[in-house]
């Protein structure tokens, strides 16, 4: 018991309209056209990447170049993280970019490097050295590829309610699926329940247009979901998901068993239902993305203060009982590695606290028709998933049908609007 009040901590972000993101303030990725790209590899530019293997999402990488003849304030370096069986990356629109000029010995030498901090998005990097304008690019050389050591860690983790009674949602991402699996207990490092998840996804063809079906794409990965049940209200729950039977672990004693799985997380089961419960809430919307190590990569006034929202709402979720995210994420308008970010931006916040997710419009990528549903939270979720057009795997986890929110697919065609 908390008392019979509501306590409301306003986490606040700059609330600007959506159309005023989509009109004078454009994406800044937008500016780059991939059909414009010319190849020129003379094999006088050089530009290399290192570490060339990375064991965690958000390690950074130096790149390096030389060689550039009559270097120029227009030079950036592009980061691209194709799919692995894809040859023909430069056609999509990159991650991020730095000019060359952010050295600040690169206009007097024609050699510099730039540091870039890389996620784990299921796929290896390349770099490519740009020369000319965004608009008119000429690639003149491209980086070694930089990996992950494995592709199928559980990343992007989110807790959410459910209309179950004593029952939270747990959604996470991965490349490949095999047997996805949830399993919790009181005790940190020891785990007697457990529950197999459910895996889905989405393809290309449910996007209403460009870019996000076209350069802006990038494939979501296998999104999982499985049910935390008979919590008790107000207990302290441990956890781990992933999955038994992908990429072993060499120490068969991890408490989940054998397998692959996320560091341990813990939360506090909701509260009982009554008039005598209180319940403490955190809140904030409008907020976009950045990225914390000075990429170009976004244009938005709103960005960077993003990342400080992030970090007040960590300091307070142990403290509170749910978070409701009001709307517009991230502003990735058809670029999908947007969302990427953002889940990284917001962690650890989605896998200690529920998090509710109440806007049916977000300025970011629509689809014209779900994935297929199932009996259970998430078929819930991947309905608001194609009602509002959000394509970050944590909203396939942070809303279920309530009483309180309506899920109606009347907004599709104004994502498809917006989002064009």
């Amino acid at each position: 018991m908390r008392g019979a009040f509501v306590g409301v901590l306003c986490v606040l972000a700059l609330a600007t309209a959506v159309c005023a993101h989509d009109g004078p303030d454009p994406h800044r990725l937008s500016f780059i056209d991939p059909a414009e790209i010319v190849v020129a590899l003379t094999g006088q530019v050089s530009i290399s990447a290192s570490p060339d293997v990375l064991t965690v999402s958000g390690q950074e990488v130096t790149v390096s170049f030389s060689g550039v003849p009559s270097p120029a304030t227009t030079d950036w370096i592009a980061v691209y993280a194709p799919t692995n069986d894809s040859s023909e990356f430069i056609k999509s629109t990159p991650v991020k970019y730095k000019l060359a000029s952010s050295d600040s010995n690169y206009m007097k030498t024609g050699s510099g490097s730039v540091t870039f901090r890389l996620l784990n998005m299921r796929s290896d990097y390349v770099f490519a050295f740009m020369r000319g304008s965004l608009k008119k690019p000429t690639l003149a050389a491209l980086s070694n590829a930089v990996a992950f050591t494995d592709y199928n860690v559980p990343l992007q983790g989110h807790l959410s309610l459910t209309p179950y009674a004593n029952t939270l949602a747990v959604t996470w991402v991965s490349r490949d699926t095999a047997n996805p699996m949830v399993w919790w207990g009181l005790e940190s490092g020891v785990y007697v329940y457990s529950n197999t998840a459910t895996t889905n996804t989405y393809s290309k063809h449910m996007l209403c247009g460009a870019p996000g079906n076209a350069t802006g794409w990038r494939d979501p990965g296998a999104l999982h979901t499985a049910l935390l049940t008979k919590l008790t209200p107000g207990t302290r729950y441990f956890y781990v998901f992933g999955d038994q039977e992908l990429s072993p672990l060499e120490d068969s004693k991890h408490p989940a068993g054998q397998g692959i799985w996320s560091k341990e997380f813990s939360f506090v089961a909701p509260p009982s239902v009554g008039p005598d419960s209180g319940v403490h809430i955190a809140a904030y919307g409008d907020m976009g993305t950045a990225w914390i190590d000075g990429s170009s990569e976004t244009g938005h006034h709103e960005e960077h203060p993003a990342v400080k929202t992030s970090a007040n709402l960590a300091s307070e979720v142990n403290s509170t009982d749910i978070v409701f995210h009001i709307g517009d994420i991230s502003y990735a308008r058809g670029y999908a590695t947007d969302w990427e970010d953002f889940h990284a931006q917001i962690e650890p916040s989605p896998l200690t606290c529920p998090t509710w997710s109440a806007s049916a419009i977000t300025s970011a990528i629509s689809l014209t028709r779900a994935p297929s549903t199932r009996a259970t939270t998430a078929a819930a979720s991947a309905e608001y998933h194609s009602a509002t057009g959000s394509l970050m795997p944590v909203l396939l986890a942070t809303l279920d049908r309530t009483r309180t929110t309506h899920l109606g697919t009347a907004s599709t065609s104004v994502m498809c609007t917006l989002c064009s």
